[in-house]
């Protein structure tokens, strides 16, 4: 089973991870996503583009994942997640959250192309 994790900041930092079961965690990984973070009176809000191309499944006529959303609050020293976590359990990824309802999707091809510019 393989997990793939991205995390994001109020500021709009950015850090992903791929994590299996069988070969552990992967922080070279290094997918092209974006986000777009919002800061409001009442907490800040991200918005996150993932590409299918960045995710690795194989072709079917539907899909489900798993799905986990968390939230870290360093000052109270506080996570929070969108579906239990058993601390005790070795199994993180075994108490995701399901996502049904995916369907008629490619993985589309492996390569992003991104554009950028150096200058002296």
């Amino acid at each position: 089973m393989t997990s793939f994790e991205f995390f994001v900041s109020a500021s709009g930092s950015k850090r992903d991870v791929r994590r299996s079961e069988s070969s552990g965690q992967d922080d070279t990984w290094d997918p092209v996503w974006e986000t777009k973070t919002s800061l409001q009176p009442e907490g800040w809000y991200a918005e996150i583009r993932i590409p299918y191309s960045q995710l690795r499944f194989g072709k079917k006529k539907t899909y489900r994942w798993g799905l986990q959303v968390a939230r870290q609050i360093y000052r109270l020293q506080e996570v929070s997640f969108w579906q239990p976590v058993d601390k005790a359990s070795s199994q993180f990824v075994a108490h995701f959250g399901t996502l049904l309802g995916i369907h008629d999707i490619s993985p589309g091809k492996e390569a992003e192309v991104v554009p950028f510019a150096l200058s002296q």
